[in-house]
């Protein structure tokens, strides 16, 4: 049976747990610009568009981020980025409720015209899963991020409106499938 999934908005309540996930080795590539305090406001990472941050909840224990940063109004565009960082979740379809979720959201709530976001290229079923979605790969970073002490390369993935509501109906069958409602735009 799937587990009960729901997105919450980020609080000040959740900073134990962010700061616990951030010194886990699982997880601290991916919550290290999520913020502490402020679920809404100026991107984490010092620049002046806004960050959407909510926590992934799998029968009612905190289990992740999800976000939208880079929020860009003006030309309708936002990064999606989640991190699944509690251990025991692989193969439960939890990674592509989230995904659906944070990509409905910025295309048919916020109409945004364009979803990106950036995988380590090494990350095969990360980049997969964006490419399930419609992703596009559009860019290799080379040496664009550290991890454990290295220079990775990252991969740029787009994901235009169109395509979106192309794979859609496939990716609402497959959640259905693993026991999921797809959730509505909220």
């Amino acid at each position: 049976m799937a587990p009960r999934i729901e997105l919450r908005p980020l609080s000040t309540g959740d900073a134990a747990v962010i700061l616990r996930w951030r010194t886990s080795g699982r997880a601290r590539p991916y919550t290290a610009a999520v913020p502490l305090i402020s679920p809404d406001g100026p991107d984490a990472r010092g620049g002046d568009k806004p960050t959407r941050c909510w926590i992934v909840v799998a029968d009612r224990r905190a289990v992740g981020l999800a976000s939208l940063v880079e929020i860009d109004r003006h030309h309708q565009r936002t990064m999606l980025a989640w991190c699944l960082a509690e251990p025991g979740l692989d193969g439960l379809g939890i990674d592509t409720f989230v995904e659906y979720w944070l990509v409905e959201y910025a295309i048919e709530g916020l109409r945004f015209a364009k979803v990106s976001c950036e995988t380590p290229a090494d990350d095969e079923p990360a980049w997969r899963l964006h490419e399930a979605f419609g992703f596009r790969a559009e860019a290799r970073l080379r040496g664009h991020r550290e991890a454990a002490g290295e220079r990775i390369d990252v991969l740029g993935l787009g994901l235009l409106a169109a395509d979106w509501r192309e794979r859609r109906p496939a990716i609402r069958r497959r959640l259905k499938l693993r026991g999921y409602e797809p959730p509505p735009v909220r």
